[in-house]
This record gives C-alpha cells, sequence and structure tokens, in this order.
C-alpha cells in the first residue's frame, strides 16, 4: 500500500511543475527565484545580490522580520488614498450631474457615454500598468497616470459640447485606469501580504468617502456654480498628489532583462483589439433601440465588430502575447474563476445602480442634482463602515470565502428592495433600502480581490491584481451600458403608448427622454405618466441588477479560499526557492 505524500514531496512535486511549464513570458521574466523575478516586492531585508544604491535608506522588505511601517510609506498612502479618493469623488459626481450635462447639451439619451467613454479606456489600458510597472518602475507609471488624469479633468472643465466631453473623459480615463491598480500594487511592494487587509480597508475607506463627498456636494456645486465647477474642484486635489507622489514613491531598481527588450514584446496588439472590441460592443448596446433599430446596419455592424475583436483578443492571449495583457493561465482554477464571475457581476450590478439612481430620484421624486446626490449619502457611510470591518477580519481571521458569499447575499437583498421604489416610497425607505447593496458590496470587493491573490505566489500578484480590476471595469462598463439601454429603451415604448391620449404626446415623449429637466414644465396630469413611465423603465433596470447579483451569488459558491496569514517559515523560503501558485503556501 503506497503511503501518503508528505507535505515536503508535495512542496517538490508543485515546484517540479512549476519550472516543467514554460512560457515567452518565463523567458522575458526568468524565474530564477521569486525574489529575481519580483524584484522589489520581495528585495532580502540585507539586499543581498541587488543593486540597491537606487533603493531609499528607510526601505524594509515586507519579508523582513523587522519590517515595521516607515514615514515613507505613511506618505506614500497618504499619496494613494487621495488618489482613490478623487476616483471615487470622479465616479459619484458625474452620477449625479450626468442630468444637468445632458439636458444643457440636449442630448439625455445619450449622457450615459460620459461615464461609458471613461469607462472603455480605463478598461482597457487599466492591465497596462501593471506590466509597466514592472518594467519602467512603480514612479514613472504613476506619474503618467495621473498627469493624463489631471489633463483629462481640465479637458473636463473646458468641453464645448458632448462630444469633446465624451472624448476628454476617454483621455481621463487612461490615466484613472492606473491610479488604482497602481496604488494597490505600490502598498504591496512595502507591506507584508497578512497585513494588506488593513491597508486595503483604508483604501476603500476613502473611495467611499469621495464617494460620499462627490455625491453630497457634487449636485450643489452643480446647481450653485455650474457643472463645469465639479471638474475644476478636483485639479488642486491632484497638484498635491502629484508633489507628494514625485518625492515619495519609488522607483525600483531591476534585474534579468533590458527595458528594451521588454518594451518590444508589451501586448499592444491585446490592448488594441481590448479597447475597440469594448467600443464596438458598448456602442451596440448603447446605439440599439435608442438611437436606431436593432436591426439596422450600424448595430449589427458595432456588434459583429465587438465579437471579432474580442475573439481576435482572446487569441492573442492565449497564443501569440509574449507579455499578454491578460494571461489566460490566471483564469484557470475554480477559485480565480469564481472571484472573477463575482467580480465581475457585482461590478455590473452595482454601477448599473449607482448609475441609475440619481436618474431615478431626478425623474420620479423631480428632486434637484443636490438632493439626489445628498439621497447617497447614509448608504455610502455604511459602505464605508463595511469595507472598514472587512479589512479587520480579512487580516486577523481571514474568511474570505466567507465574506464573499456574504457579501454578495447582502447586495443581492438591496438590489431586490431598490427595485420595489415608487413615486410614493416613503423618505426612511429610500434611505434603509439601499444601504444593503452598498455594504454587501464594500464587503465582497476586498474579500474577491485577496481571494484572487492569495491563490498565487507573490510573483503573480501584480498580474493577478490587473486582471481583477480589468474583469471588475469590464462588468462596471456593462452596467452604465446596459442599464441605459434597458432604460432608453423601455422609455421609448412606454412613454408614446401612456401619452397615446396627450395632445403632443409624441413630442412630448421625445422632450423628457433627451431631457429630464422638462419633466417638471409638464401640466400636472401629463407630468404624472411621465413620472409612471419612469418608474416603469427605471424599475426594469433595477431588476436587472438584481438578476445579475444572483448570478454572481451563484459564482461565489465555488469559491474556497481562506485567509490572508501565511507561515513565516513560508515567506522566509520564498525569497529562496521557486514559486508555486498552490494553496499549500497558505495557513
Amino acid at each position: 500500500m503506497n503511503e501518503p505524500a508528505s507535505d515536503t514531496d508535495n512542496d517538490s512535486l508543485a515546484i517540479e511543475l512549476e519550472t516543467d511549464v514554460e512560457s515567452d513570458e518565463d523567458e522575458l521574466f526568468p524565474r530564477k527565484s521569486v525574489t529575481e523575478d519580483s524584484r522589489l516586492l520581495v528585495i532580502n531585508a540585507d539586499g543581498s545580490d541587488y543593486d540597491t544604491s537606487k533603493l531609499p535608506a528607510d526601505y524594509i522588505s515586507p519579508l523582513s522580520p523587522n519590517w515595521r511601517p516607515t514615514l515613507r510609506l505613511r506618505l506614500i498612502q497618504l499619496v494613494t488614498c487621495t488618489n482613490v479618493f478623487l476616483m471615487g469623488w470622479d465616479s459619484s459626481c458625474t452620477a449625479s450631474t450626468y442630468a444637468l450635462i445632458g439636458s444643457e447639451f440636449h442630448a439625455a439619451n445619450n449622457v450615459s457615454w460620459i461615464s461609458t467613454s471613461y469607462l472603455i479606456t480605463s478598461t482597457a489600458f487599466q492591465p497596462l500598468y501593471g506590466r509597466f510597472s514592472d518594467i519602467v518602475g512603480r514612479r514613472v507609471c504613476f506619474l503618467f497616470a495621473i498627469n493624463i488624469f489631471f489633463f483629462g479633468t481640465l479637458g473636463c472643465s473646458m468641453a464645448t459640447s458632448l462630444f469633446t466631453l465624451n472624448i476628454a473623459r476617454a483621455i481621463t480615463g487612461i490615466g484613472g485606469g492606473g491610479l488604482v491598480t497602481l496604488g494597490t500594487i505600490i502598498l504591496s511592494d512595502m507591506v507584508p501580504f497578512r497585513l494588506r487587509g488593513i491597508y486595503q480597508s483604508a483604501i476603500n475607506f476613502c473611495w467611499g468617502f469621495g464617494s460620499i463627498t462627490g455625491a453630497s456636494t457634487a449636485g450643489a456645486i452643480a446647481d450653485a456654480f455650474g457643472w463645469r465647477f465639479v471638474f475644476i474642484f478636483q485639479l488642486p486635489i491632484f497638484l498635491v498628489s502629484i508633489i507628494l507622489g514625485y518625492l515619495y514613491i519609488i522607483n525600483p531598481p531591476f534585474t534579468g532583462m533590458s527595458t528594451q527588450k521588454a518594451i518590444q514584446n508589451i501586448d499592444f496588439g491585446g490592448s488594441v483589439t481590448l479597447v475597440f472590441g469594448l467600443a464596438s460592443l458598448l456602442a451596440c448596446l448603447s446605439m440599439g433601440g435608442n438611437e436606431y433599430a436593432w436591426t439596422d446596419s450600424k448595430v449589427i455592424g458595432f456588434g459583429v465588430a465587438a465579437v471579432v475583436l474580442l475573439s481576435a483578443f482572446v487569441f492573442i492571449e492565449g497564443k501569440v502575447a509574449k507579455m499578454p495583457v491578460m494571461p489566460l493561465r490566471i483564469l484557470k482554477g475554480r477559485l480565480p474563476v469564481s472571484s472573477l464571475c463575482t467580480t465581475f457581476f457585482t461590478g455590473l450590478a452595482n454601477n448599473s445602480q449607482l448609475f441609475m439612481l440619481p436618474l431615478y430620484f431626478q425623474s420620479v421624486n423631480l428632486d434637484t442634482a443636490a438632493v439626489a446626490g445628498a439621497r447617497l449619502i447614509v448608504p455610502s457611510l455604511v459602505g464605508i463602515v463595511g469595507s472598514i470591518a472587512t479589512g479587520v477580519i480579512m487580516s486577523r481571521w481571514g474568511h474570505l470565502s466567507k465574506l464573499m458569499k456574504i457579501g454578495t447575499l447582502i447586495m443581492l437583498a438591496g438590489c431586490i428592495l431598490v427595485s420595489t421604489f415608487g413615486p410614493n416610497t416613503p423618505t426612511w425607505k429610500y434611505v434603509t433600502f439601499m444601504m444593503p447593496t452598498q455594504f454587501g458590496n464594500a464587503i465582497l470587493m476586498p474579500a474577491a480581490l485577496f481571494s484572487m491573490l492569495a491563490h498565487f505566489s507573490r510573483v503573480d500578484h501584480a498580474v493577478a491584481t490587473g486582471t481583477c480590476y480589468l474583469i471588475r471595469s469590464i462588468g462596471l462598463v456593462l452596467g452604465v451600458s446596459v442599464s441605459n439601454s434597458i432604460n432608453q429603451n423601455s422609455l421609448s415604448s412606454i412613454l408614446p403608448r401612456v401619452l397615446a391620449n396627450t395632445p403632443n404626446g409624441d413630442e412630448i415623449a421625445e422632450l423628457v427622454i433627451h431631457s429630464v429637466t422638462a419633466i417638471k414644465t409638464l401640466p400636472f396630469e401629463t407630468r404624472e405618466l411621465v413620472v409612471m413611465g419612469y418608474t416603469t423603465s427605471l424599475r426594469r433596470c433595477f431588476q436587472a441588477s438584481a438578476l445579475s447579483c444572483s448570478i454572481a451569488l451563484v459564482a461565489s459558491m465555488f469559491c474556497t479560499a481562506s485567509t490572508l496569514h501565511r507561515k513565516e517559515d513560508d515567506e522566509e523560503e520564498v525569497a529562496t526557492t521557486a514559486p508555486t501558485s498552490t494553496e499549500e503556501e497558505f495557513v
């Protein structure tokens, strides 16, 4: 009878299997050891075998037994959290003011592209930052990203039409795609894995605080000074962040390959096909049933282009790219697939609801932009509490898979409750029914990310982080596009029908679809009919969010990740042995 293999034998077998798998990526990043491959991530505490002349004197390896938070780490954390605050501000301020912007440009039916144009470019460029930061350094990529974001935001404040505003938002997205990803990667360079949950909770807090601030003040700023000042407000904060990032973010030294060779193998083909594939898909969804019929040649053409380009993207990632944007090996295994599917569908549901709630309050309740934004404050505060609690639980006790499942279930309950909103809903229901979605989302987001990271060794964390954010961003993009498509198609069908017996009913329907502010100017009887139409349409959007959460809940049931805690001897061994992706590394 064969004896069971020991833990040592299992580890040796895992290392042997790992070294048997060779790829072009391995040739570019020789895997002599995790230390050499991940460079700054796991530089030995004594700096042996490395040129440490470019490292600051106060740098301490996250694997060192003498690790402690330094002043530099605190300042870098300040920079990171400042950027995440701006990301949260930007997301909520746009949702709170897009109805005003669309009404000013007489294009309320196309206003979703204010968010969509940003999300397309941020989604496509987001994973590139992980690769580029491995090649040219975190500091260089950070400064590039935040400067692009700065000038894109400046362009938004100067836009003269919806088209130019969308172009500026797309430019902003190129920078924004890197800020959140780099924030996680930069802190990962300097913080032990077992403590990252706490540091991630600080990032989530700043995102939530930015969302609250943007939702509560953006509408008031737009009402008082105009929507352009919503973008102008952000610029001074960017300048402070640029200065701090330039002074304190580490640009690590690299070994094992030349920068020129690496740049020649960057996955430009994958990035281009992803950008244009997503753009085609979103154009199809946004135009179909809104500007054009679903059978129109333009809509069909965009749909076919999306299928071809996204198929080419998958082919390039699997067969062509030497340094793929989204390595297909990252997608193998039950745990990564479960985490990514949960991330995708919850991102779709949450962003769809975030995008539609301000529209609901302004079209059904006839609130101003300021009031509509203020209604999101309390739910966002609950989300902050959830993110902080989740960070502490992950770092101390783990329970990653349980947190994913609980968070998704709570979020599903919130989506169902929100789908019951109507014109006569009392204020207390608005407040309490929106809480579960934000609370559940705050729990599952970090749990899903770290479940993904816990499956891989440190060498793969930058790529895994970029992939996780990429999948979530695709969900965010589709959340905006799908919800807007459902809403516009529903309104185009419902309003002409309910206004059939109203004089000039077709003209009124066309007017209120393009301008939400026009609803207030209608006679009482006509206004009530329009409000009823908007209620029915938006309820369908909220029900679609609930369906997306249901799929995410099923996906989360396949997650088996447990904890962030790693054995101390395993961490020391990682610095001198080949990497593995096995779960034996983790307690």
